[in-house]
């Protein structure tokens, strides 16, 4: 005589986005350059994931134009999730000035960042708003793969 054994069994879920987060940072990550050849502001944006998919935020480097090289900004970071949308929010605490930017994914390789600058190092400059183009850098691609699929 055989016998019957019923199991039952709970498993945990997961009450996480079933959305990678590596899709949702995709169409920002890579390399973008400015449109504007001559702009005295932001000249380059990088934007990285790094570490293994537990890191959740999207690292960001900028530099902006100087003489006779470019300033390196250095590196800010915002939570993958806020790129759900195609935007990012990020602020820049750079000593004498708190930049503000709202960072639109444009689609067709475009991103736009638009920029506050508050001034807080007593010089009496007012605020300044500026807006900028960019186009991705296609020199650092993966062979065959589209920018907005770029796994980078």
């Amino acid at each position: 005589m055989a016998l019957l054994w019923l199991l039952s069994v709970s498993l945990p879920t997961c009450t996480t986005s079933t959305t990678p987060t590596n899709l949702i940072a995709g169409p920002f990550t890579g390399d973008w350059i400015n449109e504007d050849p001559n702009t005295r502001g932001i000249t380059r944006v990088e934007f990285r994931r790094k570490g293994d998919l537990l890191d959740d935020l999207i690292h960001v480097h900028m530099w902006a134009s100087c003489s006779p090289t470019d300033c390196d900004w250095g590196e800010v970071t915002a939570p993958t999730s806020d790129a759900g949308d195609n935007r990012l929010s990020l602020e820049w605490n750079q000593s004498f000035v708190v930049r503000s930017q709202t960072v639109t994914w444009r689609g067709s390789s475009r991103l736009r960042v638009e920029e506050h600058s508050h001034f807080t190092d007593n010089s009496g400059r007012p605020d300044r708003d500026a807006v900028y183009d960019f186009r991705r850098d296609r020199t650092n691609f993966l062979p065959g793969v589209p920018p907005e699929r770029d796994p980078l």
